[in-house]
This record gives structure tokens, C-alpha cells and sequence, in this order.
């Protein structure tokens, strides 16, 4: 049982789109995810603790502003919802809180790339649902026509993704590679 209070488009997004179209988006999607996670590590370094004001900090340097109020919106909100959830232990982290990807394998990330020592679960928690806010957000702006909040009747590839990001400069800014950022975990 998902105690989600509304439907949101990664609910249904694996019915419409081809394997190939999943793969491109998730393999932009990582960037954003490396990024605010590198900024996360830089932040929370004097500590060795990662929280969910870390996330949060990094997401406002990392993420255009816009896209980083509404993900931060979307993170209390997820918050808000595993704090009241009555049944601790019943369920997931990701359904107590309303989300579709799941919080453990975010910080089962968080802690073998090296955010930090210790990484809390509310830290865990907002990068999760900020990373689905801008799955959901790739998705509203790539896949669904920008006016009509309806899927294109153009087929959607590669090319096209790649043409679509091109014309929004905050998607296009975001989704950029970035390899010449630190990496998270040096050995």
C-alpha cells in the first residue's frame, strides 16, 4: 500500500518510454546526483557528518534556483510524510515517505562513495526525493509537451532528448558532464 498522496509521472514513466530512452535519462539524471553528492561531501568535511541541511545547502549551490526550490519543496514534503507515518517498521523509507526511489540504496550510495563518515537518514532521505523531483522535472520538460502536460506524438530517442535539453538552459546547464569536478571517493 503507497501512501503517496498523488501520482507523479515516474509512477507510470517505464510503461511509456523504450529501454534506450530509460538508460539515456537515467545516465543524465546520475550527473546531477554526483554533483550534489561531491558538494554534499565538500560541505558536511569539517564534520564527518552528512544531514539533511548539507543536502540542502548543496542542492541551493548545485541545482539552478528554481529547480532547487521545488526539489527542496519536494524533499520536505517526502520528510514530513516519514515523520507522521504511524507504522515505523512496516514499511519501506521510500513508501513511508511517498517516494518512488528507493532511500536505502541512496544511502548505501551516500556512504560508499565517501559523502561523509557518518551519513544520517534524513540526509539520505532528501537526496532521494530531490533526485526523483528532478526526475520528474527531466521528465515533464523532455517527454511531455511543455504547454499541453501531455506525451509528444513525436517518437522520442536519443536525438531528440538531447535536442529538448538543448533548448531549456537550466536542464542543459544541470545535465552537462562534469569530470572535471573532484570525485567523491579517491582511494
Amino acid at each position: 500500500p503507497s501512501r503517496r498522496a498523488q501520482p507523479g509521472p515516474l509512477d507510470s514513466v517505464m510503461l511509456l518510454l523504450s529501454q534506450d530512452v530509460v538508460d539515456r535519462l537515467s545516465s543524465l539524471l546520475r550527473r546531477p546526483l554526483v554533483r550534489v553528492g561531491t558538494e554534499s561531501q565538500r560541505v558536511s568535511a569539517r564534520y564527518g557528518r552528512c544531514s539533511r541541511t548539507d543536502v540542502v545547502l548543496a542542492s541551493k549551490l548545485v541545482l539552478p534556483a528554481s529547480l532547487a526550490e521545488t526539489a527542496i519543496q519536494a524533499a520536505a514534503r517526502a520528510y514530513a510524510l516519514y515523520g507522521v507515518s504511524a507504522q515505523r517498521f512496516a514499511y519501506a523509507k521510500s513508501t513511508r515517505s511517498g517516494l518512488v526511489l528507493p532511500v536505502g540504496a541512496f544511502h548505501r550510495w551516500m556512504i560508499d562513495s565517501g559523502v561523509a563518515r557518518v551519513v544520517s537518514e534524513c540526509a539520505s532521505l532528501y537526496l532521494c526525493a530531490i533526485v526523483e523531483s528532478l526526475a520528474e522535472e527531466v521528465y515533464r520538460r523532455v517527454v511531455l509537451e511543455p504547454n499541453n502536460e501531455e506525451p509528444s506524438d513525436e517518437k522520442l530517442t536519443r536525438d531528440v532528448i538531447e535536442r529538448r535539453i538543448s533548448a531549456d538552459p537550466e536542464l542543459w546547464s544541470l545535465l552537462q558532464p562534469h569530470a572535471y569536478l573532484v570525485p567523491l571517493h579517491q582511494p
